[in-house]
């Protein structure tokens, strides 16, 4: 098995990288729609475009985008408590629409404290 200059942890090995994920994930089942979904990624991107925007205009532009091709469902700027702080995360994510209303149907200020679904 070759060596991976960017594997300098000890969260994966080679051997999880080449056969268990290929193997979990279906690779060889999914690689055109994985190909589909690398192209479209890569149709959005506009380096010159993006170097002129701020980062509110590229999370618009690209980042949202790129994670609803993913397929994630997502809500911007919603107040958070992270590790004691009140913070404005980027994104939350959420796997499903059904995820996403159960999160809506907790009232505003207990969301705050709400990480999980």
């Amino acid at each position: 098995m070759p060596n991976f200059a960017f594997l300098t942890n000890n969260l994966f090995t080679t051997y999880t990288l080449e056969v268990d994920f290929p193997r979990i994930y279906k690779f060889d089942e999914n690689k055109q729609k994985a190909q589909a979904t690398l192209d479209s990624i890569k149709a959005l991107y506009d380096k010159e475009k993006f170097s002129k925007q701020n980062e509110h205009q590229f999370e618009d532009d690209f980042i949202a985008k790129v994670l609803d091709i993913l397929g994630w469902h997502s809500i911007r700027q919603e107040e958070k408590i992270i590790q004691g702080k009140l913070d404005k995360p980027d994104f939350l994510l959420f796997s499903d629409t059904d995820s996403k209303k159960a999160y809506y149907a907790i009232e505003k200020e207990q969301r705050k404290a709400t990480n999980c679904q």
